[in-house]
C-alpha cells in the first residue's frame, strides 16, 4: 500500500481488491507523509520514501532495531500463554525502545447468532471448557435454548500450538465433544452462521468476516469482569506492537500513522489482526 501510493480518486483495481477507499483525497503515502512533515512529491508507485519489508526471527529483528539497521520492527509472531515479552529480546536496552500498539493477534470464540439472541453472549473460561469437554450436553444448562451444542476448532496441524489449544490445556479440557475442525476463516464463520447451536473459534483476521456476516464473538468473563476480544485479558489474544529505537523520526511516524489511522486499521491491520478498536460493520 505505501509503496504503491495509490490515489483515492483513481487506481480502481487496487480499491476493488481492498473494498474501501480513504476519506482523504491525496495519494495514500503522500497524505501520511505530509501529516508527519515529510516533504511530499510522490506519484503512483513513487512514494515520498520507500518501505522495505522483511521477515526475521525475533532475536535478529530486535538486534537490528537496536543497531539501527531496522527502523520499525515487530517481534510478536504468535500468541503464547505468557504473552509477548519484548524485554527478553531487547534486554537492558528496553528503556530505549518505544512501543507502538497496532492491533491484537490470536483467536476469538464465535457463536451462532441465535445463541447470542437467546442470551449466550458471555461465558466463563470454565463454562467454555465444559462445553468442549462434553460436560454440557444442552445449552439450557447455561441459560440458553434447548439444543445440543455443536463445537468446532481449527485444523489439527502437527507442530503448531494455536491459542485455543493452550486455552483448553489451561482449563484441563479435552475436546471430547468436538463436532468438526476447519482451516479457513470463511469455514469457521459459515459453521456458526448456518447453525443455531454452534460455538467455535476464528483467527483474529477472521473477526471482520464474522462481523460482516452477523456472527458475534463470544465475550469471556474473567474474574467476574466481561472481556471482549478487543480487551486486554481476553484468553486467546495478545497485543501486537511495532518497535522503534527512541522516538520515531518523521518518516517512521508517517508509516506508523498509516497503520494506526482508521483507514489503516480497516484496510491493512484488520486483514490479519484485530484492530485496536472495534470497527463499524462494513
Amino acid at each position: 500500500m505505501w509503496n504503491a501510493n495509490p490515489s483515492p480518486v483513481g487506481d480502481d483495481v487496487i480499491w476493488s481488491k481492498i473494498g474501501t477507499r480513504p476519506a482523504f483525497e491525496e495519494r495514500v503515502a503522500n497524505h501520511f507523509a505530509r501529516e508527519a512533515a515529510v516533504a511530499v512529491d510522490g506519484g503512483r508507485s513513487a512514494p515520498p520514501f520507500r518501505v522495505a519489508v522483511a521477515l526475521g526471527e525475533p532475536p535478529e529483528t530486535a538486534d537490528s532495531i537496536l543497531d539501527g539497521t531496522v527502523d520499525v520492527g515487530g517481534i510478536d509472531s504468535s500468541h503464547t500463554p505468557a504473552g509477548p515479552d519484548p524485554e527478553r529480546y531487547f534486554g537492558d536496552r528496553i528503556d530505549e525502545i518505544y512501543f507502538h500498539h497496532v492491533g491484537r493477534e490470536g483467536w476469538a470464540f464465535i457463536i451462532s447468532p441465535a445463541l447470542a439472541e437467546a442470551g449466550i453472549d458471555a461465558l466463563t473460561p470454565g463454562q467454555i471448557a465444559s462445553v468442549y469437554q462434553g460436560e454440557v450436553t444442552n445449552w439450557q444448562a447455561l441459560g440458553g435454548p434447548d439444543q445440543e451444542p455443536f463445537v468446532f476448532l481449527g485444523a489439527d496441524v502437527t507442530g503448531v500450538d494455536p491459542a485455543y489449544e493452550s486455552f483448553l490445556r489451561e482449563n484441563d479440557a479435552v475436546p471430547e465433544a468436538l463436532g468438526a475442525r476447519y482451516g479457513q476463516a470463511d469455514e469457521f464463520v459459515t459453521a456458526a452462521a448456518e447453525r443455531d447451536n454452534a460455538i467455535g473459534v476464528v483467527q483474529a483476521g477472521g473477526v471482520r468476516i464474522a462481523r460482516d456476516r452477523g456472527v458475534p464473538t463470544l465475550d469471556v468473563l474473567v474474574d467476574a469482569e466481561r472481556r471482549t476480544v478487543y480487551d486486554e485479558g481476553y484468553p486467546m489474544t495478545d497485543d501486537v506492537y511495532l518497535y522503534t529505537l527512541g522516538e520515531p523520526d518523521t518518516r517512521e511516524r508517517a508509516f506508523l500513522d498509516l497503520l494506526s489511522s482508521p483507514f489503516g486499521q480497516h484496510t491493512l491491520v484488520a486483514r490479519e489482526l484485530l484492530p485496536v478498536e472495534p470497527l463499524a460493520k462494513s
